[in-house]
């Protein structure tokens, strides 16, 4: 049952704009703060994973702006599947091993879910 009422909101912050939003915003204590890794390229570029037990799909956005580029403002630059489309281009990874490797990745999420769902004593299975 989807959550009705809960709005998620995703923030780019540069180390100024990180410690005003730290010590100067009102905040619900609910929420993550992830840290950004410059990739290999020159553009953010991002994986996403669609897994089932009977479908596995990977899909590579990758940001048109330059990361360095300072005439675009820093949410232009680094969006992917998080922003609008015109912001990045989508590419599905053929790649077999990279594929394999996500695949056994997800693999370990579910069996992580699992663990703990039975150690909580729920019976629930994880299907997608």
């Amino acid at each position: 049952i989807p959550n009705k009422g809960i709005v998620s909101t995703i923030e780019h912050f540069d180390v100024h704009g990180l410690k005003d939003f730290l010590m100067n915003h009102d905040k619900e204590n609910n929420g993550i703060l992830q840290r950004f890794v410059d990739g290999k390229g020159t553009n953010n570029a991002m994986f996403r994973a669609i897994w089932s037990p009977n479908v596995f799909h990977v899909e590579r956005r990758t940001n048109v702006s330059n990361l360095s580029d300072r005439k675009v403002n820093m949410h232009q630059r680094v969006v992917t599947f998080e922003g609008d489309e015109h912001f990045s281009e989508s590419l599905t990874v053929t790649d077999t091993l990279l594929g394999a490797q996500m695949q056994r990745i997800c693999e370990s999420i579910v069996d992580h879910c699992r663990f703990h769902l039975a150690a909580q004593g729920d019976n629930a299975s994880v299907s997608r």
